[in-house]
């Protein structure tokens, strides 16, 4: 039952109900609840987004032989095979790529630079390097399988 609120002003009677001014309060109470989560959700999913980077996995072995994800790849199309890559994933404009690089650690220092030059050729927007070098004679990794070879937590 609504109680009704009697005042003056200018020597004017005011009659006010509280029970509208309370479900006033209820609507916009829940209205800001609602906003509040919405909006906790929509950045919660846009920071997840911009945390996670685009991996990009390159395999140089004790052969010289050239790795892009899964599929074999001579030097000179390594550009085009990686801007492929970028070009044809979904990712979102500022989401940084990284370029992982697994190489045998016996290979010239030269083998790395060139890969590195070929990789910004072929997107350089944001991007990160990390190089892991591997034994890969002893770690026996060579084929389309290579990175499941691999244990990411135990490289450094």
């Amino acid at each position: 039952m609504p109680i009704l609120k009697y005042s003056y002003d200018n020597n004017n009677l005011i009659i006010s109900s509280n029970q509208l001014s309370y479900n006033h309060m209820i609507h916009k109470s829940i209205l800001i609840c609602l906003f509040t989560f919405f909006g906790s959700q929509m950045l919660s999913q846009t920071s997840a987004q911009k945390t996670q980077p685009f991996y990009v996995n390159i395999l140089i072995n004790a052969e010289e032989t050239y790795y892009v994800e899964t599929e074999r790849t001579e030097i000179e199309n390594i550009e085009q095979k990686v801007s492929e890559i970028v070009r044809n994933k979904p990712f979102r404009i500022d989401q940084q790529i990284v370029y992982r690089i697994f190489a045998d650690k016996n290979l010239p220092m030269a083998k790395l630079i060139d890969l590195d030059q070929k990789l910004s050729n072929a997107y350089s927007i944001n991007i990160r390097r990390e190089r892991y070098l591997l034994n890969t004679v002893e770690m026996n990794i060579d084929g389309r399988n290579w990175f499941e070879s691999i244990n990411m937590n135990s490289l450094n």
